[in-house]
């Protein structure tokens, strides 16, 4: 009995304290589908990208698709979709840049250099860790949209 429980709280901690990934995904004509179909959480889908959080035993899963690691084990509070008003904004002087695509750009930032940015010409969105939900009826995705500050 001690040894099921031992091996049972072993296994416990391994998929508790599993790494997790914050991934961008390349998008195609199938958009989310791919990933949805395997139970991927997809938090965040954009014109041409998809932003997921896979864990490790996930990415065999995915393989085929184009990916790139943006951060590890990501924290809730730490992210958000930036679009440029103008381009004269050094995003790099309030965070770690993880991605841009166009004017989109996702960083990693705290506090207190959420609070100087958003002094400046740009639209934020927090990145909320969660996965969207699509309506059954709605087989079509909607794409992130950023409001203005």
């Amino acid at each position: 009995m001690k040894k099921i429980l031992l091996l049972s709280l072993s296994v416990l901690c391994i998929t508790a304290f599993a790494d997790t990934y914050l991934v961008k995904a390349d998008l195609d004509a199938s958009r989310l589908n791919p990933f949805l179909q395997r139970d991927i959480a997809v938090i965040a889908e954009l014109e041409h990208i998809a932003i997921l959080l896979v864990t490790e035993q996930e990415f065999s899963l995915i393989s085929d698709r184009s990916l790139e690691v943006l951060d590890e084990n990501p924290g809730e509070d730490d992210y958000y979709l930036i679009r440029l008003t103008e381009k004269a904004v050094d995003l790099g002087l309030y965070g770690d840049i993880l991605f841009h695509e166009n004017n989109d750009y996702l960083l990693k930032i705290d506090h207190a250099a959420f609070e100087e940015l958003i002094k400046q010409h740009v639209m934020v969105k927090k990145l909320f860790l969660r996965p969207i939900v699509l309506s059954e009826g709605n087989p079509q995705s909607q794409i992130l949209h950023y409001p203005c500050r």
